[in-house]
């Protein structure tokens, strides 16, 4: 998909920009198929320089136009150029834009960390709970160990 967007060329603190029209998924300073004009912030009043044929051209052949060159065009276009393609409606549907809302996080249950004497005291729980199980099934094991040697000796 190819866009109408510009590219910052200048010197560093002094930004001019080229509009350029390239392909969209290219890197802003990347390699461009045109220029179409120059556009720079700093002179008072902003110097805009447009080919309206070739925008017009590029416009045609299906390229969008980014926020910025739509505003641009929006200035300095000829009327004809804005309402053959509609580049106002751009603007608008920029201003009407909804802003998102912030995410809300669920509450999660806080997890507080164990001091090292906690942990040691659980372990030490859990060690003394398996000791006792095993002491208590052996008994178990006992008798009835003597139970069967009592029965094979009868």
């Amino acid at each position: 998909m190819l866009k109408i967007r510009l590219t910052r060329v200048g010197k560093k603190k002094q930004p001019s920009y080229r509009i350029v029209v390239a392909d969209h998924k290219k890197a802003v300073k990347g390699k461009y198929i045109e220029i179409l004009g120059h556009f720079n912030p700093l002179t008072e009043p902003k110097t805009i320089i447009l080919k309206e044929d070739r925008i017009r051209d590029w416009l045609k052949k299906g390229a969008l136009v980014s926020d910025r060159i739509a505003k641009i065009l929006i200035k300095s276009a000829s009327k004809e150029l804005v309402r053959e393609f509609k580049i106002d409606k751009i603007i608008d549907v920029l201003k009407k834009k909804p802003k998102k809302a912030p995410k809300t996080k669920e509450e999660k249950p806080k997890i507080i960390p164990e001091s090292k004497e906690e942990k040691v005291q659980k372990e030490e729980e859990s060690v003394v709970e398996t000791k006792k199980e095993s002491t208590e099934e052996q008994p178990e094991d006992k008798s009835s160990k003597e139970n069967s040697l009592k029965e094979e000796e009868k």
